[in-house]
């Protein structure tokens, strides 16, 4: 039977947790800001307003898409660090 994790053990596995969760937003939001402006600089458009709503549309639906897989880490990673932590009371 494993024994509680370690502080510094844990802050690592929920850092790299957080970091593997932010990369479809953010991995979605700069392409499509990349293409925005792409597209932007092609059409002659200098305002960065104009690729505010195409990198949040992206970033939500990223968001949608893995939204399933992303709550499953976070449930997976929840019970085992409350099981961990019960299991020596």
């Amino acid at each position: 039977m494993p024994g509680p994790l370690p502080l510094a053990e844990l802050l690592a596995q929920a850092l790299y947790l957080a970091l593997l969760l932010s990369i479809p937003p953010v991995a979605a939001a700069w392409l499509a800001g990349g293409l925005t402006s792409l597209v932007g600089s092609r059409a002659g458009a200098t305002d960065p307003a104009v690729s505010a709503v195409p990198r949040a549309a992206a970033a939500l639906l990223a968001l949608a898409v893995s939204g399933a897989w992303m709550s499953e880490l976070l449930v997976e990673f929840a019970a085992s660090t409350l099981a961990r932590a019960f299991s020596g009371s």
